[in-house]
């Protein structure tokens, strides 16, 4: 019986400039809170991107694909205790794009 994955799955999330400086805080705690899944994060602050890696430590084959939601929630503003949220069993995650639902801008930012 094998107990690692075979091959390596990556996944990357580009990151606006602004969320720099917060995702440098956390950075030690997200390496901490992934590495408990066999998951190793890259940061590449030249590039603007968060990348998740399996490792022969990851044993859990859909950890990868939580990895990346979580990258993505990080990405997009979410504090990082409820993106390693993510990471459990019982919790998904779902990003619904609005922006195409009202046509007037004013209408929009007023309901967002």
């Amino acid at each position: 019986m094998v107990d690692c994955l075979q091959e390596e799955s990556s996944f990357a999330t580009l990151f606006p400039a602004y969320r720099e400086k917060y995702i440098r805080e956390v950075w030690g705690n997200i390496k901490k809170g992934l590495a408990e899944y066999g998951i190793r994060p890259e940061l590449n602050l030249l590039e603007g991107s968060l990348t998740v890696r399996t490792t022969k430590k990851t044993w859990d084959p859909y950890a990868i694909l939580k990895a990346r939601d979580c990258v993505k929630l990080l990405a997009r503003s979410v504090p990082f205790e409820q993106c390693l949220r993510i990471m459990e069993d019982n919790v998904n995650c779902d990003i619904v794009k609005i922006r195409n639902l009202v046509r007037n801008k004013e209408k929009f930012v007023k309901r967002r």
